[in-house]
């Protein structure tokens, strides 16, 4: 990873949340090498860029995707364009160096023609290992194994994360690393550890979380599925209906009066038992001669 800012070309198509980029600088850029001697590639799938703003800021951005333009025209001479190759980069968000910031929101966009740059490793580890007021230590960049990746974890865990990946390739491993690490490596802006006691539930369809964290400080309950009851009666009749895939034509009126009979039935007015709900139901088509089908 290169510790400076390296030109690499400039934009020529802006569409959305992506830009096109010509190449310019081919001889600089095949020749690159750092301070040790080893061949750096800033032109490469997933390597980050930047371009700066009218207001001074710098957008950052992803590469997508690299095409060499001259297999589109002819094979002459006069064809031939010396600057081929272009890159497609998808925009990822806006750095501030004034407040040190970097925000996923786009509002302001880069002019046609800005240069574009490699983004040095300094840039990187700012944008990727930026500190709140406390954070969790989640891995590694997948670009640069030497940036540590930070998180704030309440907003990590206050929306919805997903981990994907084929079979075998540290899905699960990787949620119980992030849980663990909630619980013994949540550091304030100081870096002293913050004790807390998350509760967390999983779902453990296949057997896989219980041993995972016997004898790191967590205290473990394990619920089998003969355990679990759902109050059902808490849903609503837009829930039953759902659930139930009741049509709304016939089948979702006579359900709905259903659950209102079981309901008077019982003496707190909601709870009943689920099954209760096909035989009211068959009471209640008995007395309007309607059958069940219907």
């Amino acid at each position: 990873m290169l510790d400076i800012a390296v030109e690499i070309g400039k934009i020529v198509e802006i569409s959305g949340m992506k830009i096109l980029v010509e190449v310019t600088e081919n001889s600089k850029i095949n020749k690159l090498q750092n301070n040790y001697g080893n061949s750096i590639f800033p032109i490469s799938l997933n390597k980050l860029v930047f371009s700066k703003l009218p207001n001074n800021k710098k957008i950052i951005g992803r590469i997508i995707k690299i095409s060499d333009k001259n297999l589109f025209k002819g094979n002459t001479l006069e064809h031939y364009d010396k600057n081929k190759y272009i890159l497609e980069i998808l925009l990822m968000g806006i750095y501030d160096e004034y407040i040190n910031s970097f925000d996923t929101g786009i509002n302001t966009f880069p002019l046609i023609g800005t240069k574009v740059y490699s983004l040095p490793e300094k840039l990187e580890k700012e944008l990727f290992s930026k500190k709140t007021k406390n954070y969790l230590e989640i891995g590694n960049s997948f670009n640069n194994s030497s940036v540590t990746v930070k998180c704030d974890p309440d907003i990590l865990f206050g929306k919805h994360l997903g981990v994907f990946g084929n079979t075998g390739t540290g899905k699960t491993c990787t949620i119980v690393s992030i849980i663990q690490g909630l619980k013994k490596g949540r550091l304030n802006v100081k870096d002293n550890n913050k004790n807390i006691s998350p509760k967390i539930i999983i779902f453990d369809s296949n057997n896989e979380y219980e041993n995972a964290f016997k004898g790191n400080n967590f205290k473990i309950r394990k619920i089998s599925k003969e355990e679990i009851k759902l109050p059902h009666y808490y849903l609503s009749y837009t829930e039953y209906y759902k659930f139930l895939d009741a049509s709304p034509g016939v089948q979702a009126p006579v359900l709905k009066e259903a659950i209102e009979n079981l309901r008077k039935k019982t003496n707190e007015g909601k709870s009943f038992y689920f099954e209760k709900i096909s035989n009211e139901i068959d009471e209640i088509t008995k007395n309007s001669g309607l059958t069940p089908e219907d």
